[in-house]
């Protein structure tokens, strides 16, 4: 059911996104306002919930980007989760587990129209498994695309594939992301991020 609801949302994404650009087409002046524009600059905290495989994470993660040029940015996120169910572990045991990953990277985005931005990002990947009481350490790489769309002034919505190459596995997911920034503090934002692989 949760995989379901997350095609559907990246469906209505999709659908929303294109009402936004053909709208935008449609009553196209040529007349540009600055304080739509989407921030690249920030701190964000987020509420985190996603699919890994066939378990399900909950847990949080602090992003943190910064703009060097009109379309680069650069990142470093962190994000710790662990499994809503036990888990059978090394050794036969039933147990939480906890996975975490640690982001280095670099992003690129061009707006499609004021207030919808393709976004499309690559990095370094560190990831930390705690099985069994044992920490399971890997490194990899994280590639995505995806769209941000600014619905208000402090209301934002993105929606993104990311695939994943940790050392000799693959993991490919999707993601839907819901940001609140606080009244005229474009530099910091709070979050919650939906997921499932797939």
């Amino acid at each position: 059911m949760f995989k379901k609801f997350i095609i559907a949302a990246s469906a209505a994404m999709i659908l929303l996104a294109a009402a936004v650009f053909t709208q935008s087409v449609a009553a196209a002046d040529g007349e540009v306002d600055e304080s739509s524009s989407l921030s690249y600059s920030n701190l964000t905290f987020a509420q985190v919930v996603t699919g890994i495989e066939s378990d399900d994470y909950s847990g949080y993660s602090l992003t943190l980007n910064y703009a060097i040029s009109d379309n680069i940015f650069i990142l470093l996120g962190r994000t710790e989760l662990e499994s809503k169910n036990d888990i059978k572990l090394l050794g036969g045991d039933l147990d939480k587990q906890d996975a975490d990953s640690t982001l280095v990277g670099m992003g690129f985005h061009k707006a499609i129209i004021e207030g919808l931005d393709f976004v499309s990002t690559v990095g370094f990947q560190a990831t930390e498994r705690a099985i069994d009481g044992e920490i399971d350490d890997a490194d990899g790489f994280a590639v995505s695309a995806g769209v941000r769309y600014k619905a208000t002034r402090g209301f934002e919505l993105s929606a993104e594939f990311v695939h994943n190459i940790i050392e000799e596995e693959t993991l490919s997911e999707f993601k839907l992301g819901i940001r609140f920034f606080p009244k005229q503090a474009s530099y910091l934002s709070f979050g919650l991020f939906l997921g499932t692989s797939l």
